[in-house]
């Protein structure tokens, strides 16, 4: 009894009356130096990662319900333009329910190594490889990326390598390289995305030698667009070359390849947006360099040595790209 009376005495509110009177420095040793209770910058940048992580979930959840909503009506409402009777149109709703299911647990389902019946290598690159896979599931083939982590960490390429991820998972166009699938184990990192099986631009130049004009302008007109659906999303690309432009199986182009590419901030950039300049009466012109070209001193070619010049140029570029890639 006395115990349970000593209990419940601690747990009693005190009297504020009674407590002590609480020194200037609220109880702290005026020699210690005031501790800083501030969170650090790292604890910063978790929490509002966190933060985005669980805004972002919850939004594509409730985005996720509204669509289904929406097509649930918009099949409700056919069927009633349709006049199907109600039997068959609860079957139809019962059926649409079960594939809405069937889907959410699709969704669910995290994917891995394990879902892919690994095939040829197709390349080969600094932090790992490239290589054909075929899903289980649905027999489809695809190219797999695949990174090694610490090689990655020892280079100093991890933004990079979330540049790369977070522009094929954002930039939805006909003209790049998609991207179906991201994952990583306790080594590596695992990009899924389409296979493109017409090769590479570098590998058509050296095969046909010379395009035609159709030819040159309809893949330049691709790869500007290509360029211009990054651009948009605020990424630069730095690595532009033939390697890097590969070809579907229809002959159309596709950029690929964005492990060098840098996300820009267009706050730092505010006349990006801003239509073009044109100078007015007062403003000086640029200056003409044109004259200090052309009047240098180097002997002019013939239009014939500048074409054998040219050709003997990008065969042997194509022999180094082949070499190092």
């Amino acid at each position: 009894m006395d115990s349970a009376r000593s209990w419940f005495q601690k747990f009693q509110p005190r009297d504020k009356s009674k407590s002590p009177a609480v020194p200037a420095s609220h109880g702290k040793d005026p020699g210690k130096p005031p501790v800083d209770d501030a969170p650090s910058s790292a604890t910063k940048q978790k929490v509002a990662a966190a933060k985005q992580y669980i805004e972002n979930h919850y939004k594509t959840q409730m985005k996720s319900l509204q669509d289904r909503k929406e097509r649930r009506w918009m099949l409700e409402r056919k069927l009633q333009d349709a006049e199907v009777p109600a039997e068959e149109q609860n079957n139809i709703l019962k059926h649409l329910e079960k594939k809405e299911t069937e889907y959410m647990r699709l969704q669910r389902h995290k994917m891995g190594v394990e879902d892919f019946e690994l095939l040829t290598i197709i390349g080969r690159g600094a932090f790992g490889e490239v290589r054909l896979c075929r899903e289980k599931t649905s027999k489809s083939v695809y190219a797999m990326k695949k990174l090694k982590k610490s090689e990655m960490l020892r280079r100093g390429q991890v933004e990079h390598v979330k540049a790369e991820r977070n522009l094929l998972a954002e930039v939805d166009s006909a003209y790049i390289v998609k991207l179906y699938y991201s994952f990583q184990d306790d080594e590596f990192l695992y990009l899924i995305m389409e296979y493109l099986p017409g090769g590479d631009m570098m590998t058509l130049l050296m095969r046909k030698d010379t395009l035609t004009e159709d030819e040159a302008k309809f893949y330049i007109a691709e790869t500007v667009l290509a360029i211009e659906s990054i651009h948009k999303h605020n990424y630069i690309h730095r690595d532009i070359k033939p390697d890097n432009l590969l070809l579907d199986l229809s002959g159309h182009l596709k950029l690929s390849d964005f492990g060098l590419c840098k996300p820009l901030d267009s706050s730092n950039f505010p006349n990006l947006n801003e239509p073009d300049y044109t100078p007015g009466k007062g403003a000086k012109p640029l200056p003409d360099n044109t004259s200090r070209l052309t009047n240098s001193s180097a002997p002019k070619r013939t239009q014939q040595e500048q074409l054998s010049h040219w050709q003997k140029n990008r065969r042997m570029l194509g022999v180094f790209y082949s070499w190092y890639s």
